[in-house]
């Protein structure tokens, strides 16, 4: 018999999801369509004029547009947002999934 996780469960958790690339994407659509509260920490190698422009497109347009153009039309849940401070991705948090690419890592501890 498989092991299941309880976050995964059919109770709503607060999932935090680091990241915002297609790998991020993919699992914060995943646990947003399971029904739980998820929310993206935003934090790119562009720098905070771009993390912020990015989180108003998740927060506002349901996307993420270098997504879009790598794989397509991908549309996230209403339960999902984003933000560019990790004290409020993390806050509260029932699980957190680390959707960094080991390259971009680094960066995240900071």
């Amino acid at each position: 018999a498989g092991h299941r996780c309880a976050a995964m469960s059919g109770a709503s958790q607060r999932v935090a999801v680091l990241g915002s690339g297609a790998f991020a994407a993919a699992m914060a659509a995943h646990c947003g369509r399971r029904g739980h509260k998820v929310k993206m920490f935003v934090r790119g190698r562009m720098g905070a004029t771009e993390d912020a422009k990015l989180v108003k497109a998740i927060n506002t347009g349901r996307s993420i547009p270098k997504i879009v153009r790598q794989v397509g039309a991908h549309t996230l849940p209403d339960s999902v947002s984003a933000t560019v401070d990790s004290g409020e991705a993390l806050d509260r948090a029932d699980l957190i999934l680390h959707c960094v690419a080991v390259q971009g890592s680094y960066q995240y501890r900071e």
